[in-house]
């Protein structure tokens, strides 16, 4: 069971761009260099040997994002399980649809921290389309929109403080990017300037409070505890399903000397049309008073594609453009072919209150591999510091920057609960989220369209 519950596991969370989820120390590799999802499929729970038959739908979804012939090279470490006449299983498979989810998808791993929202999509991008047969093929995966969310315990081995951080998948491209795994550091507390950041919240997509210093060292933030774990799980509500994460113990509210935060929840909401709400609601510490909680979002740079036919589905460049209320970000080529993306997002932010958005800039160090590992933070900062906020942010995902709606935030009344937003979306059905105030806390209690 727990074989086959692993290999379900690493199926969630590749990406649609061919790309693994690369949370904690792991990096995004392309496709699969390794055979261990579907052997792992394929062990009988009863006996433990690797013998069961395997789904061809499974198999079907696998052979989809193999990386070549990885893992075939050397003739005595090829399981003998995989001596099977695959093209005649796969065949089997009758529904190769489902490389895409029919609307949204909401899966939780709450043991280890992890989370995936897919949004299917079915006739969105070119590409998709582009092969007919029914033979596996990583292009019929981009009809859908991805995102992968971290609750991972710091306490365990081989993670990083990253609680609440996530990768952004829309269609062809990854847009919010994960620096991957990075380096080895004894200290997680210490970032740059002076140290790589990537152990560090500071270096993730999440919540940070930038002047979380460590006995004052600015190369420190103490935003996230070491130690302290979080929790995940899927919530229903008004028939919506959504991804809830509770960081309050990450953020320090029972670590009386390094904590910041009294209370820290994280939630994304999926819609129907491809686009998913993020919300954040939280609260300093009475100790602390205000702070100037920020949130931190991380792309890749911006290089030059002079011809679109010199385009390699490596190549990560993404332009962006960034206002006080919103973030848009357009990748060169795409992630699944040597061919133009098929993929843009926008980033709309609203608080009550008032906050814009910032461009950092490059951020960079050497990393295991001993390459330069580049990322561009983007910010988003109160105009003044702040003892709770409710953050709401709109990531609109289209498959071309010409598709992108436009759409607007509103506060307003009469949704039945203490606060009321809604985001409008140009051509689609607005969406209103009604929140409770119990002076801690900005609980979400009603969705509606």
């Amino acid at each position: 069971e727990q074989m086959e519950g692993f290999s379900a596991w690493a199926m969630a969370l590749m990406g649609p761009d061919a790309r693994t989820i690369d949370f904690g120390d792991s990096w995004s590799k392309k496709g699969w260099p390794t055979f261990m999802p579907l052997i792992a499929h394929m062990v009988d729970a009863a006996s433990g040997s690797v013998t069961a038959d395997p789904d061809p739908c499974f198999a079907h979804r696998f052979f989809s994002n193999k990386y070549y012939y990885h893992g075939l090279q050397d003739p005595w470490n090829v399981h003998p399980a995989l001596a099977k006449d695959w093209p005649i299983i796969l065949n089997e498979c009758e529904a190769t649809e489902g490389m895409i989810p029919v609307g949204t998808e909401v899966r939780t791993w709450d043991e280890g921290g992890w989370g995936s929202i897919r949004i299917g999509q079915a006739g969105a991008t070119d590409i998709a389309s582009s092969d007919p047969s029914d033979a596996p093929s990583r292009y019929k995966q981009a009809d859908q929109v991805m995102l992968a969310i971290s609750a991972i315990p710091n306490s365990f081995s081989h993670t990083e403080m990253d609680f609440g951080t996530f990768v952004w998948i829309p269609f062809t491209n990854r847009l919010i990017w994960d620096f991957g795994y990075g380096t080895l550091h004894n200290d997680r507390y210490e970032t740059s300037p002076d140290y790589p950041p990537d152990q560090n919240p500071a270096a993730h997509s999440t919540l940070v409070i930038p002047e979380a210093y460590r006995d004052g060292d600015t190369s420190t933030n103490t935003s996230q505890i070491d130690g302290r774990d979080g929790t995940i799980e899927t919530v229903d509500i008004d028939g919506y399903s959504l991804i809830l994460l509770d960081g309050s113990k990450v953020y320090g509210r029972d670590d009386p000397d390094l904590g910041w935060l009294e209370h820290f929840n994280r939630r994304v909401l999926p819609l129907e049309s491809g686009h998913m709400i993020l919300m954040d609601d939280f609260m300093v510490r009475s100790d602390r008073g205000t702070a100037n909680v920020a949130e931190y979002w991380y792309t890749q740079p911006f290089e030059e594609v002079p011809d679109p036919s010199a385009c390699r589905d490596t190549m990560t460049s993404i332009q962006r453009t960034v206002t006080d209320d919103a973030i848009e970000l357009v990748p060169i080529c795409s992630g699944l072919d040597y061919a133009v993306a098929e993929s843009a997002g926008r980033i709309l932010a609203t608080s009550l209150n008032p906050g814009a958005f910032e461009d950092e800039g490059e951020i960079s160090f050497i990393d295991r591999l001993n390459d330069q590992n580049t990322k561009v933070r983007l910010s988003w900062k109160p105009d003044a510091p702040v003892s709770r906020d409710l953050r709401l942010f709109a990531l609109i995902a289209a498959p071309g920057e010409e598709f992108l709606p436009a759409a607007e935030w509103s506060w307003g009344e009469g949704c039945g609960a203490d606060r009321c937003a809604t985001l409008s979306i140009e051509g689609e059905n607005s969406v209103e989220l009604g929140f409770a105030d119990d002076g801690t806390q900005y609980s979400l209690v009603s969705i509606s369209e």
